[in-house]
């Protein structure tokens, strides 16, 4: 082989290998660029999941703070709700007792004026008696007979008086009656108010418990979620169970505000309080 043909197969393999080279090299670049451009768009959108998680995290922690702020609100509610109760319940138990205390009183005067009654029919059989023993005797003299008509003239008024006191008597027994059945009806319709505001009072307290069970149950939501990463595939609606905190025996919960519906509440969202702050501590 001449000198100058292995010079050109040498150069024509060069050349070859070198666009071979540049092949490999251009097929190199382009997926450099095309894992450039797939890293990008993951970091783009591992920024912007990031973004939306802080976000979201902003919002619970605005939220957990709205229902803080709702709880606190409410137990103020509750306490002032219970004194006005318990105030108009002791006002109506006064107005009771002081019914019933009349209601007595009135029932003690009307046995007086039944005895009384008793006394003023003997009194009638009396002036029916001395009417019947005072007619004027005709064989009698005229002094006697004149001292007989005072006699009569006096008993008659007597026996008049008598029935005068006799019929305001038995006005008076008709007046305390109706007074009575007045107050008998007074106090059935205090009673009742009594027992509507009780059962209000039962109502009421049944209706915020339930109200604030829900507020507790989303700030535990919140506080299992905080600062804490989302799993994927996780459901947003997936309930979770809540931390409970039983209810103490009397002796242990006549304490606080002195009522143990609102001591447990309170003990409750303490420590809920608690996580929270510890959770942020975490976070520090």
């Amino acid at each position: 082989m001449e000198p100058r043909e292995a010079v050109d197969r040498w150069l024509n393999e060069m050349l070859a290998g070198q666009r071979e080279l540049q092949t490999v090299l251009e097929d190199a670049f382009r997926e450099l660029g095309t894992a450039v451009e797939d890293w990008l768009k993951i970091q783009a959108a591992c920024d912007a999941e990031l973004r939306d998680r802080e976000s979201a995290l902003v919002r619970r922690e605005q939220e957990l703070a709205a229902a803080l702020a709702r709880h606190r609100e409410t137990e103020e509610q509750l306490a002032r709700l219970r004194e006005q109760i318990e105030s108009r319940a002791a006002e109506v138990d006064r107005r009771a007792r002081e019914l019933q205390a009349r209601e007595e009183e009135w029932q003690r005067r009307l046995a007086q004026s039944e005895d009384r009654d008793k006394e003023l029919a003997r009194l009638r059989e009396l002036i029916g008696e001395l009417r019947a023993s005072l007619q004027p005797v005709t064989t009698t003299s005229s002094s006697e007979q004149t001292v007989s008509r005072q006699e009569l003239v006096h008993w008659q008024q007597r026996a008049e008086d008598l029935e005068n006191q006799l019929a305001e008597a038995e006005r008076q027994k008709e007046l305390l009656e109706a007074e009575v059945n007045v107050l008998r009806h007074r106090a059935m319709e205090w009673l009742e108010m009594l027992a509507d505001q009780r059962r209000q009072l039962l109502e009421e307290r049944n209706r915020w418990a339930g109200e604030i069970r829900q507020f507790r149950r989303l700030i535990e939501l919140l506080l299992d979620r905080h600062l804490e990463p989302v799993p994927e595939g996780h459901d947003e609606h997936e309930s979770t169970t809540p931390r409970v905190i039983p209810y103490e025996p009397l002796e242990a919960r006549l304490t606080g505000t002195g009522d143990a519906f609102l001591d447990s509440l309170s003990a409750q969202f303490e420590q809920l309080r608690k996580e929270f702050d510890h959770r942020r501590g975490k976070e520090g």
